[in-house]
């Protein structure tokens, strides 16, 4: 993990407990309308991450019949996350255990309120984390996820792990392009772990302003999908856990 000094510089380019002065409801407009014009091709990845996001923010976009779509003939990497986008889909223990790496960590936090998280879960996850990059948000999103399903874990050791996971997210939006997946990843990782006084207006600004003139982030659904999660949860100032809980199935 990183040293303590660093992280105070991170801090300071963060500007610790910025003020979200604006509600950027032009920017949400624009994706809104151009994830609508999406819908009917949209991908899997894509939708799992947006379908939540209309459920969550209530936002007029009707994905039933995309998710429809993906669910009556599912690609088969995406199996594991399509339970996301209906409660009663289960894949076979068998099917999890099989993954490798960083998919199989995630196949274990969507699916511990069906199959007890295995004894290696927590190392797994710190193992993989200290590659950086990537492996930071992932695990913050996989430790997250227990969390909010409330799934048996050690509380303590989950929150150390996520903790020093966090830490780490400063130095990985500093060396990563402004607006690109894994600096979105970046901001989206300190809402689920309810650090939203480490988001500034300076970090908001600076995704605003990577948006395109046709609303979306690198011509990307699910990147445009995952910009404007951030972008609602920045206006709605508030503790993400506590809304997202009733929307994922529980033990």
């Amino acid at each position: 993990m990183i040293k303590n000094t660093a992280f105070r510089f991170s801090v300071i380019f963060l500007a610790i407990a910025g003020i979200h002065a604006g509600n950027y409801q032009r920017e949400i407009n624009k994706a809104n309308a151009y994830l609508a014009g999406k819908l009917a091709l949209i991908d899997a990845d894509s939708l799992v991450t947006l379908d939540l996001v209309a459920r969550l923010y209530k936002l007029k976009l009707d994905t039933g019949s995309a998710r429809s779509r993906i669910l009556k003939n599912p690609p088969k990497k995406m199996r594991i996350w399509l339970r996301d986008l209906d409660p009663k889909y289960v894949v076979p223990e068998s099917e999890l255990r099989a993954l490798k790496g960083w998919p199989e960590v995630i196949a274990m936090a969507i699916y511990c309120d069906t199959y007890p998280l295995p004894w290696y879960f927590l190392s797994r996850i710190q193992t993989l984390s200290k590659a950086g990059g990537n492996g930071v948000t992932r695990g913050i999103f996989a430790l997250t996820v227990v969390q909010w399903k409330g799934c048996s874990h050690d509380v303590a050791a989950f929150e150390q792990t996520k903790q020093a996971l966090v830490n780490e997210i400063p130095g990985v939006i500093q060396h990563n392009a402004t607006g690109n997946e894994l600096w979105i990843d970046c901001i989206l990782a300190l809402y689920f772990a309810d650090h939203p006084d480490w988001i500034t207006e300076d970090l908001l600004n600076a995704l605003a302003e990577s948006q395109l003139k046709d609303g979306s982030w690198n011509n990307s659904t699910k990147m445009t999908a995952k910009a404007l999660w951030v972008f609602l949860e920045a206006r709605e100032r508030r503790k993400l856990s506590f809304a997202i809980r009733t929307l994922l199935p529980r033990p």
